[in-house]
């Protein structure tokens, strides 16, 4: 250390004579030296003004560095007219043992030969010594503060009663310090995981990137990481086995990185690792393979083993990305690329990719215009008896004509936007209610009343709190019987939170509502759920009934769904029929009912009543 505090004195020359029997006076100048310092200042204060003020050459003041305390380390060291490097050292067989035990311990001379083990003493050529101990407030020895001499001290200390004083005050320094730190660190490090947080990272990130302005230094790379299927596992496992999931993730992804890479907790279940030094685009392309390796291990949660991959995004470094948020946001961007070929993926981000997500944004105001300014229309499509081609009821299909692309975009790209936007629920609400209110004024018009209406509900929809409450209200106010009404279900809806999904169904089954099983074959349902929830009917994906009558496998698919439907003594609805040999084949099987393009395509509201008022076989529908 070779800065000093202001005022400087020395062990020679000092700008306040005192003896070390002048207490006041000695106090006084130690309390003024230190009064107006605090952190890293106020420890060199203390100890150079403690040895001006006792008139002796040495003073130090350390803290302890594991527990018991053993070792120390000096937080200043006053060594006669400069300050030495701090340094930590044994207590073994020195005086500072005995003051880390708590004791005050003096040694007014000879101090080298009852401690000759203390090379420390003998290289300082110590002849006398004086330590107090360091308390906390809880009790606990922080450290201790010690002078020593090259003369004899002939007297009692005196100046022990400095020395008590200002070890508390050191003990209260040494604890507002350690609560700086803490909350420092708990500001930069995620309380769960113990990773850094995005604070962190981003400013770590910024500092690399300052670093490659000003120097030359190897490249480096960013990765954007989140876990496959994890609100799965959190949902269905629950919270405390989702956070013990980001535990052992957390150590598993640290236990793959070298050191100085730095890996930080974002949110939720997505990671960011800031690889620096990177010596070439295939050793990261390597640590990201043996990240995803890594993954292939189960994770062991209590008494459960969960598996759950990986989608990483991945930037290189690049002049044209100008701060951390770019490097970040263009990772996410190719995670997110990565994440859409079904997981377990690594996307490397390219201009490519920057530009769809542009156009996403776009489509997301699209959407967003089209929900405000009634765009979206509800088209329903017939279902029929295929015993004897009688209505049975409808499918409500949400669709959306663009007026300015002027075409209808396809569901399949904007019911997943709607869904990750969470545009999904209120216009959930609006197809439910205006499902129901055609249907009512159709079983009105068409004297009809037991005409069904099949409506498919999204899984973010079915989680919301006040469903059965809001289903019933929009029942009540269309005026639409809960027995004719079908809530369409997904397999993976099944699969998430099914005791709370039991619930809900078991329910709203009480009030009449039937639920039936959407696209049956294409998802992971395990059976014992067909036993569990109230399924009433199983409809059979169009891609087996396309099939059947060329493809032995399809067809072997639908026979069984039929077979397994008949055992639970539930309906089977075909889908996607577009030939009579379809039907014969379908009702060979013994299928109840089916729709497709063989009897009607799907149709706005107006289109369709023409079409029911033209349909022969129209009489009142079988249940």
């Amino acid at each position: 250390m070779s800065t000093q505090p202001n005022n400087p004195c020395t062990h020679e020359q000092t700008s306040l004579e005192v003896s070390f029997f002048d207490t006041e006076a000695a106090l006084r100048l130690v309390v003024e030296g230190t009064s107006a310092v605090t952190g890293e200042s106020f420890f060199q204060s203390l100890v150079h003004y403690l040895a001006c003020a006792l008139n002796v050459r040495y003073a130090l003041i350390t803290q302890c560095l594991e527990h018991p305390s053993r070792r120390v380390e000096t937080l200043a060291f006053w060594q006669g007219d400069s300050f030495g490097k701090n340094f930590s050292y044994s207590t073994i067989n020195t005086p500072c043992k005995g003051v880390l035990e708590g004791q005050e311990c003096y040694y007014p001379n000879r101090v080298q030969q009852l401690f000759p083990c203390d090379i420390d003493l003998a290289e300082l050529n110590a002849v006398a010594y004086l330590g107090v101990p360091v308390v906390s407030s809880a009790g606990s020895v922080l450290g201790h503060l010690v002078i020593m001499h090259d003369q004899p001290l002939k007297s009692e200390p005196i100046g022990l009663s400095i020395m008590k004083i200002f070890a508390v005050r050191a003990a209260a320094e040494m604890e507002r310090q350690a609560v700086m730190e803490r909350l420092l660190h708990d500001s930069l490090h995620d309380s769960l995981t113990g990773l850094p947080n995005r604070t962190y990272f981003i400013g770590r990130l910024t500092e690399v990137c300052n670093e490659q302005k000003h120097c030359s230094k190897q490249p480096f790379a960013v990765l954007f990481l989140d876990l496959d299927r994890f609100k799965i596992i959190n949902d269905s496992l629950g919270h405390a086995a989702g956070n013990l999931l980001l535990i052992k993730v957390s150590q598993r992804l640290s236990s793959c990185l070298r050191a100085g890479d730095t890996v930080a907790r974002l949110s939720g279940d997505e990671f960011a690792i800031l690889l620096e030094n990177t010596e070439s685009y295939t050793q990261v392309l390597a640590i990201v393979r043996q990240l995803q390796k890594s993954f292939t291990t189960a994770f062991q949660l209590e008494q459960r083993s969960v598996h759950v991959g990986v989608s990483i995004g991945i930037v290189f470094q690049s002049p044209t990305l100008r701060n951390p948020t770019d490097y970040l946001q263009n990772a996410d961007l190719a995670m997110y690329q990565a994440k859409r070929q079904g997981g377990g993926e690594y996307r490397v981000f390219n201009e490519q990719m920057h530009a769809q997500a542009i156009n996403r944004l776009n489509q997301e105001a699209a959407l967003r215009q089209a929900i405000d300014t009634g765009e979206l229309q509800l088209h329903y499509q017939p279902i029929f008896s295929l015993l004897n081609k009688q209505l049975s009821g409808f499918e409500a299909l949400l669709r959306w004509w663009c007026p300015i692309q002027q075409r209808y975009i396809p569901p399949t790209e904007f019911i997943p936007l709607a869904e990750e936007t969470g545009l999904i629920i209120p216009l959930g609400w609006w197809v439910i209610q205006t499902a129901c209110y055609q249907l009512r004024t159709w079983q009105t018009r068409f004297g009809c009343p037991d005409l069904k209406m099949n409506i498919n509900v999204s899984n973010l929809q079915f989680e919301q709190d006040n469903l059965i409450e809001k289903v019933l209200g929009i029942l009540n106010s269309t005026g639409a019987e809960p027995k004719n009404i079908r809530f369409e279900l997904t397999e993976t809806m099944m699969m998430v939170k099914p005791e709370k999904i039991a619930v809900i169904m078991q329910e709203l089954r009480l009030q009449g509502v039937q639920f039936h099983l959407d696209d049956f074959g294409q998802g992971f349902s395990s059976l014992s759920l067909l036993h569990e929830l109230p399924i009433d009917a199983l409809k059979i994906d169009r891609s087996f009934v396309s099939r059947m009558t060329t493809d032995k496998t399809a067809k072997a698919i639908v026979k069984t769904t039929m077979a397994l439907a008949d055992s639970l003594e539930i309906d089977s609805i075909a889908e996607g029929i577009e030939t009579p040999e379809q039907v014969e084949h379908l009702h060979n099987l013994k299928c109840r009912f089916g729709q497709g393009y063989l009897i009607a395509p799907p149709m706005p509201s107006q289109a369709m009543a023409s079409w029911i008022e033209s349909y022969s076989p129209m009489q009142n529908s079988p249940s």
